[in-house]
């Protein structure tokens, strides 16, 4: 364990909050939003991430109150001396976790957050001897597994106007090789000779991983495709990240889109909860590609082109799920499709803040991103004027106007509000040097974005197709180089709805 001294006397006036998944998938910024909020922080790290928590101190430039930062353990080891400085807030790094060791050390006046769908059932277990539960560990089980959160939905939807019911059949096998399920769960409809569309996809994994459109004569191929993709892609990757990976497989009725709205006619709707209060921050606008992968997203939407009435459904249904879940505090993301015939059809919900860049959309766009506010719920502190700042923000992947080998760099001009990000470091020129690229065609190969933030919507996408006009890959052939042209997998449609 890593961390650093205080005093008791300011132990017990600091809360404490211990976050769950802050070291992978690029959520360690929310490590400086706690350590800026002034809680004693709790990171829970793998032992073999701990040094690479530890290596991006400087790149984050973490400040910490307290002159030592050592690891506990053989004695005879020296510290990391750290420079006195007078922020608030501490971090301490958890190596070795266990729900009573967290209890013992730091009592019952602890407050957990989640970063990632595979640690929320862990921060509710851990949760519920503290003296402020964020939910019961059902209500983890019932996001994590979409049939169970599906259900829920169909209840609640049936026999209104504004919410579709989405039919399903639940697949579950004894291993990822079986031919035939085990068992099965259907919804009431899911049979109706009227359904011919379907997508395929695991029931309690990020669903995008494997997710396939489907025929009903396809089902049976589909349903066998994306259980060995499990099996084959993703069982180890479990193994190696302590995640479940089980052969059950979802079957959703497709949810037709409206023709009304932009290309995707999708969103999703970002909450704060605190004290049993469900607070709407805003609606984000997606775009997704014909294989489902999100490709775009701006926060607030373009043109405003949701309904009230829609807006008005979306929170009051989110707010029944998040109290029948008995939501106490934490941050939620609830994604939807507005249907062929305007209603709407819930996609997923999370109970957990959202990928994707979008907690730092909607900072961009309203000065204070979901996790600063919970933060400052949590620590009684009040936000910052800046929270009030009405701009737009969204992200864009790229993609090369052909096939590229050999990346050796990408190149872009300075253009104002706008970002370039590289994900995953190097893994586009790793890609590059053994195969073709074209683009951001799964979750595994959305290398290149660019983040832009204007003052309207007009100005925003005005930015990005600037952005795009002067940005390139740079590709190395035999001894010469070559530039190929970037733009984004975007499509910009203005809405017909009033």
């Amino acid at each position: 364990m890593f961390f650093l001294r205080r005093s008791a006397a300011q132990h017990r006036q600091t809360p404490t909050i211990v976050l769950f998944g802050a070291y992978r998938w690029q959520h360690d910024y929310i490590i400086q939003d706690a350590i800026d909020a002034g809680l004693r922080t709790v990171a829970v790290v793998p032992s073999r991430k701990a040094n690479a928590i530890a290596e991006l101190r400087p790149k984050r430039r973490w400040r910490q109150c307290g002159q030592w930062l050592r690891k506990l353990g053989r004695r005879d080891k020296p510290g990391l001396r750290e420079k006195q400085c007078g922020t608030p807030g501490e971090l301490i790094i958890e190596t070795k976790f266990s729900s009573d060791k967290i209890r013992k050390r730091y009592g019952r006046d602890i407050w957990v957050l989640a970063m990632d769908d595979y640690c929320v059932a862990e921060a509710a277990r851990l949760s519920q001897s503290s003296s402020s539960p964020c939910f019961p560990v059902a209500a983890a089980d019932t996001v994590r597994c979409k049939q169970i959160l599906r259900e829920k939905w169909n209840e609640l939807s049936r026999g209104t106007q504004l919410l579709k019911p989405v039919e399903y059949q639940l697949c579950q096998f004894d291993s990822f090789s079986a031919q035939t399920p085990c068992q099965t769960v259907t919804s009431e409809l899911f049979h109706h000779s009227d359904i011919e569309q379907f997508v395929v996809k695991p029931d309690s994994l990020a669903g995008s991983i494997a997710v396939l459109a489907s025929t009903r004569s396809q089902l049976p191929e589909n349903v066998s495709t994306v259980l060995r993709t499990l099996g084959r892609d993703w069982q180890e990757f479990g193994k190696r990240n302590e995640l479940p990976v089980d052969p059950v497989v979802l079957v959703e009725e497709r949810i037709a889109r409206s023709p009304r709205l932009h290309e995707s006619a999708e969103f999703s709707a970002e909450f704060v909860s605190f004290a049993g209060q469900h607070q709407f921050i805003g609606f984000t606008q997606k775009w997704v590609s014909e294989n489902f992968m999100e490709t775009a997203h701006v926060h607030p939407p373009i043109h405003d082109e949701l309904p009230s009435r829609l807006k008005d459904a979306a929170c009051e249904v989110i707010k029944s799920l998040l109290e029948s879940m008995d939501v106490r505090y934490g941050i939620s993301h609830w994604e939807f499709i507005v249907t062929g015939d305007d209603r709407i059809a819930l996609v997923e919900g999370h109970l957990r803040p959202p990928g994707d860049n979008i907690n730092q959309l909607v900072g961009l766009a309203t000065g204070t991103r979901l996790t600063d506010r919970l933060l400052a719920k949590i620590s009684g502190k009040p936000l910052p004027l800046s929270a009030m700042q009405n701009r737009y923000a969204g992200i864009f992947w790229l993609a090369p106007s052909c096939p590229v080998w050999n990346v050796v760099s990408v190149e872009s001009s300075k253009m104002p509000g706008c970002q370039l990000k590289i994900d995953d470091g190097d893994a586009l020129y790793r890609y590059t040097n053994e195969s073709p690229y074209v683009g951001p065609t799964g979750w595994g190969n959305r290398h290149l974005s660019v983040q832009v933030e204007a003052s309207s919507s007009q100005q925003l996408i005005e930015r990005l197709e600037l952005f795009v006009v002067g940005a390139r890959l740079v590709c190395k052939h035999d001894s010469t180089t070559h530039d190929v042209p970037l733009h984004a997998v975007f499509s910009h449609r203005e809405s017909s709805v009033q």
